[in-house]
């Protein structure tokens, strides 16, 4: 039988976890057992998340109003410490919420405070109109709670064994570190082979595209291309947004549609700028602008953040890149749009057919 001290319960043990605490540094233990909210927080790189929940039917609306403003300047005092600040809004109740507060989407204000209304009855988690239903796996893990105080969890605590596929899926990023160890080998190795002197010979012969060649038959330079670089500031260029942009797509779409995604997109790059540009082509931007397709990919279907990183902000990388990559010579504009076409193409593809979002 569900009981809103239960669900306390079990949601601060599992966000315990994650890293999360709760306010004031006070144990689960001392909340009393009446009381009608709890709060929760979390530290992501520069990010503050601030979960405040609250038992709808033992508050009134005029207390619950105040109480909020009071948390909202709470989260406008420390915004400025912080590179964002997001106040999710956990509102429970037994049936369809009494309270309802409007929602502004999102645009880079900080703090920004999210509505969700929990309806205990039925397990269903809905949000203010125009606003994310779905933050770090939040979702999924208040679910889990839910089902866990009602006495009805399984074993993995997956509610109705469905779980929201805007989730983290992989903690590690292993597979980002070794694209970028065998980026940077590469670099050593083109440099022992001559780079300083000759670095147009050397680049041919690590595999870069020459459109004669690989109409004569040399295909493998559209995957090697990728691999190989103008430069230490060039490759280091790459790496930062690999880093960037890599470990977001490796921890949420998982290590091998990550994989898939870098290879798929930096191949289209590679077929782009064979017919586009007279250029001999090297370098992996073009995988690196199809990780940015997909980060925005899954940003906006999600209306959620990877790590910090939302639509807007994906968008913006877009925009400035595609504006200095148009304005800086010697730069393959046109496989780094290809990159980010096939980037957005293959990560709407993925959430489009393959993963279907928790009701």
């Amino acid at each position: 039988m569900y009981s809103f001290p239960s669900f306390r319960s079990a949601l601060i043990r599992r966000l315990s976890a994650r890293a999360f605490q709760t306010a004031g540094d006070a144990a689960e233990q001392n909340i009393p057992r009446d009381a009608a909210s709890f709060s929760l927080y979390k530290e992501e790189n520069a990010l503050l998340l601030l979960l405040h929940i609250v038992d709808v039917s033992r508050v009134d609306y005029i207390t619950l109003s105040h109480a909020r403003e009071k948390q909202i300047a709470g989260a406008a005092a420390l915004a400025p410490q912080y590179g964002g600040v997001i106040a999710v809004f956990l509102y429970a109740s037994a049936g369809e919420s009494r309270i309802y507060f409007e929602g502004d989407e999102y645009f880079g204000q900080s703090p920004y405070a999210v509505n969700w209304y929990l309806n205990t009855d039925n397990a269903e988690l809905s949000a203010s109109n125009g606003q994310p239903s779905d933050l770090f796996n939040l979702r999924g893990e208040i679910l889990a709670a839910l089902k866990e105080a009602s006495g009805a969890a399984d074993a993995n605590g997956v509610t109705s064994g469905k779980q929201s596929p805007y989730r983290v899926r992989r903690d590690t990023v292993a597979l980002t570190f070794v694209l970028a160890a065998v980026n940077t080998v590469i670099m050593f190795l083109m440099y022992r082979a001559g780079y300083n002197t000759n670095p147009v010979a050397v680049a041919v012969r690590f595999g870069a595209i020459v459109r004669s060649r690989v109409f004569d038959g040399e295909y493998y330079r559209l995957f090697t291309a990728m691999f190989a670089h103008y430069g230490w500031t060039h490759l280091l260029f790459n790496l930062t947004g690999l880093f960037i942009f890599g470990t977001r797509v490796e921890r949420y779409y998982g290590r091998a549609l990550f994989l898939i995604i870098y290879i798929f997109t930096g191949l289209c790059a590679s077929v782009t700028s064979l017919f586009l540009t007279n250029g001999i082509a090297a370098g992996a931007s073009g995988a690196i602008y199809g990780l940015i397709g997909a980060v925005f990919a899954y940003t906006w279907k999600s209306r959620g953040h990877m790590d910090g990183l939302n639509n807007y902000v994906a968008l913006v990388y877009i925009i400035m890149g595609m504006i200095f990559g148009y304005a800086m010579p010697n730069v393959d504009y046109f496989a780094h749009i290809g990159g980010l076409i096939a980037g957005v193409a293959s990560g709407a593809a993925v959430l489009s057919l393959f993963w279907k979002e928790a009701r």
